[in-house]
Protein backbone atom coordinates (compact mmCIF):
# COMPACT_ATOMS: atom_id res chain seq x y z
CA UNK A 1 0.00 0.00 0.00
CA UNK A 2 1.34 3.41 -0.96
CA UNK A 3 1.92 6.00 1.72
CA UNK A 4 0.47 9.49 1.56
CA UNK A 5 3.06 12.16 0.83
CA UNK A 6 3.63 14.59 3.67
CA UNK A 7 4.33 17.30 1.09
CA UNK A 8 0.59 17.72 0.56
CA UNK A 9 -0.06 18.71 4.14
CA UNK A 10 -2.33 21.60 5.01
CA UNK A 11 -0.60 24.81 4.10
CA UNK A 12 -0.33 28.20 5.72
CA UNK A 13 -3.18 29.34 7.91
CA UNK A 14 -5.37 31.52 5.65
CA UNK A 15 -6.82 33.41 8.64
CA UNK A 16 -3.66 34.09 10.66
CA UNK A 17 -3.77 37.83 9.90
CA UNK A 18 -7.48 38.24 9.16
CA UNK A 19 -8.50 39.89 12.42
CA UNK A 20 -10.40 39.00 15.58
CA UNK A 21 -13.66 38.19 13.78
CA UNK A 22 -11.91 35.16 12.27
CA UNK A 23 -10.45 33.88 15.55
CA UNK A 24 -12.73 30.79 15.60
CA UNK A 25 -11.52 29.84 12.11
CA UNK A 26 -7.91 30.51 13.04
CA UNK A 27 -8.17 28.28 16.12
CA UNK A 28 -9.91 25.48 14.18
CA UNK A 29 -7.28 25.60 11.41
CA UNK A 30 -4.45 25.35 13.94
CA UNK A 31 -6.20 22.43 15.63
CA UNK A 32 -6.51 20.59 12.29
CA UNK A 33 -2.83 21.29 11.56
CA UNK A 34 -1.80 20.01 14.99
CA UNK A 35 -3.87 16.87 14.41
CA UNK A 36 -2.15 16.40 11.06
CA UNK A 37 1.29 16.72 12.67
CA UNK A 38 0.42 14.11 15.34
CA UNK A 39 -1.03 11.53 12.93
CA UNK A 40 0.12 7.99 13.54
CA UNK A 41 -1.81 6.39 10.68
CA UNK A 42 -2.70 7.29 7.12
CA UNK A 43 -6.38 7.33 8.06
CA UNK A 44 -5.63 10.02 10.64
CA UNK A 45 -3.73 11.99 8.03
CA UNK A 46 -6.69 11.81 5.64
CA UNK A 47 -9.04 12.85 8.46
CA UNK A 48 -6.87 15.84 9.39
CA UNK A 49 -6.66 17.00 5.79
CA UNK A 50 -10.40 16.51 5.34
CA UNK A 51 -11.17 18.79 8.29
CA UNK A 52 -8.68 21.40 7.13
CA UNK A 53 -9.90 21.49 3.55
CA UNK A 54 -13.58 21.46 4.58
CA UNK A 55 -12.85 24.40 6.84
CA UNK A 56 -11.06 26.23 4.05
CA UNK A 57 -13.88 25.68 1.56
CA UNK A 58 -16.73 26.41 3.99
CA UNK A 59 -15.08 29.33 5.74
CA UNK A 60 -17.61 31.97 4.74
CA UNK A 61 -20.97 32.16 6.41
CA UNK A 62 -22.71 29.90 8.89
CA UNK A 63 -21.26 26.66 7.50
CA UNK A 64 -17.71 27.65 8.29
CA UNK A 65 -18.66 28.99 11.69
CA UNK A 66 -20.45 25.78 12.63
CA UNK A 67 -17.61 23.57 11.38
CA UNK A 68 -15.06 25.67 13.29
CA UNK A 69 -17.14 25.33 16.47
CA UNK A 70 -17.28 21.56 16.04
CA UNK A 71 -13.53 21.31 15.46
CA UNK A 72 -12.81 23.58 18.43
CA UNK A 73 -14.98 21.41 20.70
CA UNK A 74 -12.78 18.37 20.01
CA UNK A 75 -10.29 17.92 22.81
CA UNK A 76 -8.30 14.95 21.55
CA UNK A 77 -7.31 13.07 18.42
CA UNK A 78 -10.09 10.51 18.81
CA UNK A 79 -12.80 13.17 18.77
CA UNK A 80 -11.22 14.93 15.76
CA UNK A 81 -11.05 11.57 13.95
CA UNK A 82 -14.70 10.90 14.82
CA UNK A 83 -15.77 14.29 13.49
CA UNK A 84 -13.86 13.79 10.23
CA UNK A 85 -15.27 10.29 9.78
CA UNK A 86 -18.78 11.66 10.37
CA UNK A 87 -18.31 14.26 7.62
CA UNK A 88 -16.73 11.70 5.31
CA UNK A 89 -19.59 9.25 5.76
CA UNK A 90 -22.54 11.65 5.79
CA UNK A 91 -21.38 14.54 3.59
CA UNK A 92 -18.95 13.08 1.09
CA UNK A 93 -19.97 9.43 0.73
CA UNK A 94 -23.63 9.93 1.72
CA UNK A 95 -24.48 6.43 2.83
Amino acid sequence: MATLPRTQNLGKNPWSSAGPEFEHLNEAWERARDYQDECATEEDLVCARLLGYLLQEASHGRGGTQLAKEINRCDDIESLRGLALFYRKHLIICC
